[in-house]
């Protein structure tokens, strides 16, 4: 789930800075700010929610790695 939130919260995080950085800390910037706040909130929530899903579902992860909690031959 890494290869999937962090690019994503990198690069909007990145171009809401450059937003902050061209506007300033009124207005815009600020929206730009709170975009970022809002990213760190829910990108990571949704990544979680889809392994949880996948795990439910009874996708395997790839590889040796196991859900935490859980034994072999679960």
């Amino acid at each position: 789930m890494h290869a999937t939130s962090k690019p994503v919260t990198i690069g909007t995080v990145a171009i809401l800075l450059a937003g902050f950085a061209y506007f300033g800390p009124g207005g815009a910037g600020l929206s730009s700010l709170v975009g970022i706040v809002f990213l760190f909130l829910t990108v990571p929530t949704g990544a979680h929610m889809i392994s949880r899903a996948a795990e439910r579902t009874g996708i395997p992860f790839l590889g040796p790695v196991t859900w935490p909690g859980k034994a072999d031959g679960e």
